[in-house]
C-alpha cells in the first residue's frame, strides 16, 4: 500500500512540475493584411446663391497592410488571456456627385461627378480575448473570442470648388478638399490561429481574425453622420516568443 501511494505522489509531483516548467506566456508579433473593403456614403451641405448645395459621395477603403502584436497568459493548460493591438491603413476611393445652386435661378442646380483616389483611411485596434489553446507536438492551436476597441480616422469630402461662365448653366470642379475626421467605437472579435515551435522559445504562426465595429463620423455638428463598419477579416504572420 505505501509504495502504491508513494507512486501516486511522484507521478503527481511530476505532473505539477512539467506543467510548471510549460512555458505560461506568448508573445505574438505580426505583420498583417486585410483583404476586405470598408464602403461608406456622405452627403454634405453647403451655401451658395441664398441656396443649399450638396456633394453626396460613395467611399470604397479597399484591402490594407498593418502591424499588430500581443501577449496571451494561460491560466490553466487550456484557457488563457489574450491582449492584443495593432493598426491598418488602406487607401480609400471616392466617387461623388455635386450640385451647386444656379446664381441667376432658383431651384436650378448644376450638377457635376468625379472620382478622387488615395484617400486616406487608418484603423487602429485593441482586443481582449479568452483563449482556448491545443497542443499537438511542437504545434499550438488557439481559439479566441472576447470585446474589441476601435479608432478609425478617414478622409472625407468636403464643400468642392469650381469655374463657371455665363450664362453659368454648367460647373467644372476644381478642387474637392479631403478632410480627416476620427471617431472611436466598441466592437467585438473571434478567430482562430495555428502556431508551431521550433525551439522551447520561439516559433512562428498564423493568425484570422474578424471583427467589426460601427463607426460614426460626424463632420459638422447637426449634420448627417458616416456611418462605417469598420474591421473585418484579416490574416496576420510573424513571431512568436515562449516564456
Amino acid at each position: 500500500m505505501r509504495s502504491i501511494l508513494a507512486a501516486v505522489v511522484l507521478s503527481t509531483l511530476a505532473g505539477a512540475a512539467g506543467a510548471a516548467d510549460e512555458p505560461r506566456f506568448t508573445v505574438l508579433i505580426n505583420g498583417l493584411f486585410a483583404p476586405s473593403s470598408i464602403t461608406s456614403d456622405s452627403t454634405r451641405t453647403f451655401n451658395a446663391f441664398a441656396e443649399e448645395g450638396s456633394i453626396e459621395a460613395s467611399y470604397d477603403a479597399g484591402g490594407g497592410p498593418g502591424f499588430e502584436a500581443g501577449i496571451v497568459w494561460n491560466f490553466s493548460k487550456s484557457l488563457g488571456v489574450g491582449v492584443s493591438g495593432g493598426v491598418v491603413s488602406r487607401d480609400t476611393d471616392a466617387t461623388y456627385t455635386a450640385q451647386v445652386p444656379h446664381p441667376l435661378f432658383l431651384s436650378r442646380p448644376r450638377t457635376a461627378e468625379g472620382t478622387l483616389s488615395s484617400l486616406d483611411y487608418q484603423e487602429q485596434q485593441a482586443h481582449l480575448d479568452l483563449v482556448y489553446t491545443g497542443h499537438s507536438g511542437s504545434f499550438d492551436f488557439s481559439l479566441f473570442a472576447g470585446p474589441s476597441y476601435f479608432s478609425v480616422s478617414s478622409d472625407l469630402l468636403g464643400q468642392p470648388d469650381y469655374d463657371q461662365e455665363y450664362p453659368f448653366e454648367t460647373i467644372t470642379i476644381t478642387n474637392v478638399p479631403a478632410l480627416s475626421f476620427d471617431d472611436t467605437g466598441f466592437g467585438f472579435n473571434a478567430g482562430a490561429g495555428v502556431g508551431y515551435r521550433f525551439s522551447r522559445n520561439f516559433g512562428v504562426g498564423v493568425t484570422g481574425r474578424f471583427s467589426r465595429a460601427t463607426i460614426e463620423l460626424v463632420p459638422e455638428v447637426g449634420k448627417d453622420a458616416v456611418e462605417l463598419d469598420a474591421g473585418g477579416f484579416q490574416i496576420a504572420g510573424g513571431l512568436r516568443i515562449y516564456f
